[in-house]
């Protein structure tokens, strides 16, 4: 393989799949289902009061009088941790080092016979070791769509609600890389000590190793040079797989598998809801003082449940970059998904809500509590290395608290109380905390406006910390009303299309649509 065809193979296709093919993944991060609440940073746990709540806590039909039919759209996308900045720095890094590449890797096929300075070793070891760690830290393009139609009656609601949810993510092969064993020295160096001996020993040690002691030294010594952390248990890893494939004195490259892995499930769930405020039946024998505490729980709580079927679509596609010749190649590819599987499932949701105050209500919902499982194409985890034949989609548990501090006012907090994931997806984690606030402008009798904000952030400690804001409109004429929403984050993924220029690409985006048509009694 020709160097050009490595640096398009690795690199190119990577961001162009990052770029283009927003595949669905297999997840169980929140969706912001619903306008009005995207628009309030992705609160409504506490205070949903129409149709929505079939998704956002069944136990608020219990306060519902009325009934509401309504689409609603919304996407929530993300860029996490660095993914196409750290593609696009590699990108130009290969571009800048492309003769020397030449050299490095493929002397023995043909090289200018120039052998790399020093400095250009060092810079070529960095960008070894920047592709050795790339992709092992949740870095991926991820994003949430939601679309459907929901309904509700009084304390009943129906839903038909698609949610899918998208990633993808580098797949890099860090097997197949090795230098050349064929002037090793000259292309290396020799007389280098490493401070971590004891990794040079080891990896010497190896049975798969034939290069001298000294020679796996000069390695070591030039990972280090480089600014690896031969404490980082990939790096070790991956400077002992180099030694072992220099040694063979083959061209590694040819059979790289450097790609991008698209893995998911996108569910198609019809659910009934229902939901009952909770009396207590020996409220009034009590003492005054149980009367007194017993005030703030007798038809203050309630109960829901939504049952749902639900049809899994679940899709597994591995991109090999060296088989594709252009960024047209790779969304057509995604398109032609063969490898979808179809299977279905039942699901249970779970709600609860406490208004002890008129201005203050609490709410607790968990969704897929029983957590259903559809098939999918067999794969090999590169989360936990086993065999994967089908998907489980894991329990979330998110609480909300709303306040009320005057008419027309509403204050709002969601946070996720399980820590979730992308099975598929190493090292990714999602525990989102959302803050929301919406007036509603008294206009008239059939006219109304609601002005909303609100931000999101994702707290698990996997990701980037990037505050998202968000804002939207609600206008209601009669019994008509129709939700927009828009969201951006402050931070910005920062991309290099050449050594001097640089684009930017915000971390987090949303946006939302809503029609409606509602009643109320």
């Amino acid at each position: 393989m020709k160097t050009r065809s490595i640096q398009r193979s690795i690199l190119c296709g990577l961001i162009c799949t990052l770029l283009l093919a927003p595949a669905v993944a297999i997840a169980d991060s929140w969706s912001f289902v619903g306008s009005r609440h995207q628009a309030m940073g992705g609160t409504g746990v506490a205070f949903s009061d129409d149709s929505t709540s079939a998704y956002w806590n069944p136990a608020n039909f219990a306060w519902q009088k009325g009934w509401d039919v309504q689409i609603p759209i919304t996407l929530d996308a993300n860029v996490e941790n660095q993914a196409i900045q750290g593609i696009s720095n590699l990108i130009v890094t290969a571009a800048d080092l492309e003769q020397d590449i030449e050299d490095f890797l493929n002397c023995p096929l043909g090289c200018s016979g120039t052998p790399p300075s020093g400095q250009a070793r060092e810079e070529l070891m960095g960008f070894l070791l920047q592709l050795a760690t790339y992709g092992q830290n949740g870095e991926a393009v991820h994003a949430n769509l939601s679309i459907g139609l929901s309904g509700r009656y009084n304390s009943m609601g129906f839903s038909a609600l698609s949610l899918t949810t998208a990633t993808v993510f580098p797949n890099v092969d860090l097997e197949n890389v090795g230098l050349s064993s064929v002037d090793f020295d000259v292309i290396i160096g020799t007389g280098q000590v490493p401070v971590d001996s004891g990794l040079a020993a080891q990896i010497s040690a190896r049975a798969d190793v034939t290069l001298l002691p000294q020679q796996v030294q000069q390695l070591v010594w030039l990972a280090e040079l480089a600014g690896g952390n031969t404490s980082d248990p990939r790096i070790r890893s991956f400077l002992g797989t180099l030694a072992a494939n220099t040694s063979q004195d083959t061209n590694p490259f040819a059979s790289n598998d450097t790609g991008a892995l698209t893995a998911g499930v996108s569910t198609q769930e019809f659910g009934f809801s229902y939901a009952h405020k909770i009396p207590l039946p020996f409220h009034s024998r009590t003492g005054r003082a149980g009367r007194s505490i017993l005030r703030y729980l007798d038809n203050r709580t309630s109960l829901g449940v939504t049952l749902k079927y639900m049809l899994g679509i679940t899709f597994l596609k591995t991109f090999q970059y060296a088989d594709t010749d252009s960024t047209g190649d790779i969304f057509g590819e995604w398109i032609d998904s063969g490898d979808s599987e179809f299977s279905h499932n039942f699901g249970l949701d779970l709600g609860f809500s406490w208004r002890p105050l008129d201005f203050v209500n609490v709410g607790l919902v968990a969704r897929n509590v029983n957590s259903p499982a559809f098939d999918i194409a067999p794969f090999i985890s590169p989360t936990t290395g086993q065999y994967v034949t089908e998907v489980e989609l894991d329990a979330q548990v998110r609480m909300g608290v709303a306040l009320i501090p005057i008419r027309h006012l509403t204050l709002a907090m969601d946070i996720d109380l399980t820590e979730n994931q992308i099975k598929t997806l190493p090292g990714f984690r999602s525990r989102i905390l959302s803050l929301g606030a919406e007036y509603d402008l008294p206009i008239g009798k059939n006219f109304g406006l609601a002005l909303r904000v609100g931000g999101y952030n994702n707290l698990s400690g996997s990701v980037n910390q990037d505050w998202a804001i968000t804002a939207g409109l609600g206008l209601r004429v009669g019994l008509f009303q129709l939700d927009a929403s828009l969201g951006s984050s402050f931070d910005d993924e920062i991309i290099r299309t050449d050594t001097y220029t640089y684009t930017t690409l915000p971390t987090r985006f949303n946006v939302g649509l809503g029609l409606k048509f509602e009643k109320s009694f």
